[in-house]
C-alpha cells in the first residue's frame, strides 16, 4: 500500500470515527470538500499542514495512520479521547470511576 493508500483510509476511517461529515472536516482543516473527497478518493496525498491540524484538533495519529496493523486501535482511542475531551471534571470524574470498576471485573 503506498503512502496515499495509507493516508486516504486512515483519514477516512478517524473522520467516520469521530462521526464526521467530509464537509465538516474539510471546514475543520480549512480547505473545500473538493479537496476533502480527493484525498479520501486517493486522487491527492494530504499535506503535511493538514495532518498536523487534525492531530492537534482531534488527536489523529500520523504514525498509526502509517502502520495499517494499529489503525483500529488507534482510532477507537482517539474518538474516545475525543468525546472525554467534551466532558465536565465531574462527568470525568464519574466515568473514570465507572471504567475502573469494569476494568477491576473484568480481571
Amino acid at each position: 500500500m503506498d503512502t496515499k493508500e495509507l493516508f486516504s483510509k486512515a483519514i477516512r476511517s478517524f473522520r467516520k470515527s469521530l462521526g464526521m461529515t467530509q464537509d465538516q472536516l474539510s471546514e475543520a482543516l480549512g480547505i473545500t470538500i473538493n479537496q476533502m473527497q480527493n484525498i479520501e478518493r486517493k486522487k491527492k496525498l494530504a499535506f503535511f499542514g493538514h495532518l498536523c491540524k487534525l492531530h492537534e484538533k482531534y488527536g489523529f495519529s500520523i504514525d498509526a495512520a502509517l502502520d495499517t496493523g494499529e489503525q483500529p486501535l488507534e482510532n477507537r482511542l482517539q474518538e474516545l479521547v475525543y468525546e472525554l475531551k467534551k466532558c465536565n471534571p465531574e462527568q470525568l470524574k464519574e466515568i473514570t470511576e465507572i471504567v475502573t470498576k469494569i476494568l477491576r471485573l473484568s480481571k
